[in-house]
């Protein structure tokens, strides 16, 4: 049948399809292909709403960028303006910066299987003009002419921030932040400076010795902190172990051993005290240091590790919580001062003592523990006492939804055993009604009390990881 004129008018000629076709050029791809750079494009910058920063290149550093592959990190400066933030001011304009960061910075967690997911929520812009002193003077006058780009300067100086999360949690970047009333604009906009340095990453090898910064009134300490082989503390090793069924008899086993309570002990000690500009080649680098409260929250996530729930998981570092509980006496920790009568404020601290009492034998705090803890005729008679928990992550508040199957389950013996049915692989069915939680601690609950004194040198980190009804 032959197609009608209409049809005919829908079909192009042969010819009319080649001069169609004479502007295409085809070029073959060989094994290497070059794109073009990346560079400062719009996506490294950072907006918001009545926010808008872009990448800026001055003496501070280079212009920043995002990452641009697998393994790269944001780095570098960025400039631009804060809009009506009258209300709040300074403060209410530095806080509306945290929300720009979100997905750049992540947790450094010393070499620990872990996961380095962080919560913006956790972070806030600290004053730190009056703080560690990181900023250099001859920084101010490099930091007014980055933010005036030559021009004429604001009346007032540029206040210094810096990004920090909760207590002990270690960024993997250094977040820098100089900001200042704007000279060109309205009364309620701010000029803002924006630097992300990378930290410097750890592997697990790096956490058996690692550079502690201490920042006084005389400048900066650098020391050198080292893990104590638990050999060296012998009772303490063996309490760890205690719950192993390796070293008690064979009446004593169960056919089927599911221990509720894991402990691990971890100890720290210095090594080294050093000033910056003469220390040794381990602690000469003092943006690679660390305070002391940072090594705490990294010890805790060692030592969850090393439990059996974690052992092939990573640890949940954005769950871990340290808590400063203040100072304890010789006698508080041996229990020797009663707490009948004490202030509601020493209730954290007694009871994490009390907790440390009742797995520690007393013999054992009298003849190992305060011995390094706290030795004779040093003159510091009191140490720091820590605590640690798992909070609850936004993932365990929100309600868990079943994982979505559209096959019915059998309602009858000759659906179940169908011949089409594959008893090699799991039923279609038997996931219905299980929720998906990657966590690996989710029925689990961590106590964890550190005893730190800094003057002697010697840390305590006393963890017991208890599995929870659920």
């Amino acid at each position: 049948m032959r197609p009608d004129s209409s049809e005919d008018a829908r079909i192009p000629s042969e010819e009319g399809s080649l001069q169609s076709l004479a502007h295409i050029e085809v070029k073959k791809i060989g094994r290497g292909v070059d794109f073009p750079p990346r560079g400062a494009s719009a996506g490294d910058s950072l907006s918001g709403e009545g926010i808008l920063l872009r990448p800026h290149s001055c003496s501070l550093g280079s212009a920043g960028r995002q990452p641009a592959s697998v393994g790269d990190r944001a780095q570098g400066i960025w400039r631009g303006i804060i809009h009506g933030s009258r209300h709040g001011g300074i403060v209410d304009a530095v806080a509306r910066v945290v929300p720009l960061l979100a997905g750049t910075l992540q947790l450094e967690c010393g070499g620990t299987l872990a996961c380095a997911a962080l919560d913006v929520s956790a972070l806030r812009f600290v004053d730190d003009d009056h703080g560690t002193g990181d900023e250099r003077p001859e920084d101010a006058d490099a930091v007014a002419m980055a933010m005036s780009d030559g021009a004429a300067t604001s009346s007032q100086p540029a206040r210094f921030f810096r990004l920090a999360g909760q207590l002990g949690q270690v960024l993997s970047h250094d977040v820098h932040l100089w900001i200042a009333h704007s000279s060109t604009g309205s009364a309620d906009d701010f000029d803002v400076l924006l630097r992300l340095q990378p930290c410097p990453r750890r592997s697990s090898g790096d956490l058996t010795s690692i550079p502690i910064l201490q920042f006084g009134p005389l400048g900066v300490r650098c020391e050198s902190w080292e893990e104590v082989p638990m050999i060296e503390c012998p009772r303490l090793l063996r309490l760890m172990m205690g719950e192993s069924a390796a070293i008690r008899p064979a009446t004593e086993r169960y056919l089927v051993e599911e221990p509720e309570e894991i402990l691990v002990i971890r100890c720290w000690r210095r090594r080294e005290v050093c000033e910056v500009e003469g220390a040794s080649a381990d602690v000469k680098h003092a943006g690679d240091g660390i305070s002391l409260e940072q090594l705490l929250w990294l010890d805790v996530l060692a030592a969850l590790s090393e439990t059996k729930p974690c052992e092939e998981e990573p640890v949940p570092a954005a769950r871990v919580k340290l808590a400063d509980e203040g100072l304890a006496t010789r006698a508080e920790i041996l229990g020797d001062v009663s707490g009948d009568g004490a202030p509601a404020a020493d209730g954290a601290r007694l009871a994490s003592l009390a907790f440390l009492r009742q797995y520690v034998q007393m013999q054992v705090l009298r003849e190992e523990v305060l011995p390094k803890l706290l030795p004779e005729g040093t003159g510091s008679g009191s140490v720091r006492i820590f605590s640690a928990e798992l909070t609850e992550s936004c993932s365990m508040l929100e309600p868990k939804k079943p994982v979505a199957n559209n096959v019915s389950r059998p309602r009858t013996l000759d659906a179940l055993f169908d011949d089409n049915v594959d008893f090699r692989r799991p039923g279609p069915w038997a996931s219905t009604d299980v929720t998906e939680d990657p966590d690996p601690l989710h029925l689990h609950e961590l106590t964890s009390v550190l005893l730190l004194n800094d003057r002697t040198g010697f840390m305590l980190g006393f963890h017991c990881l208890q599995a929870a009804d659920p």
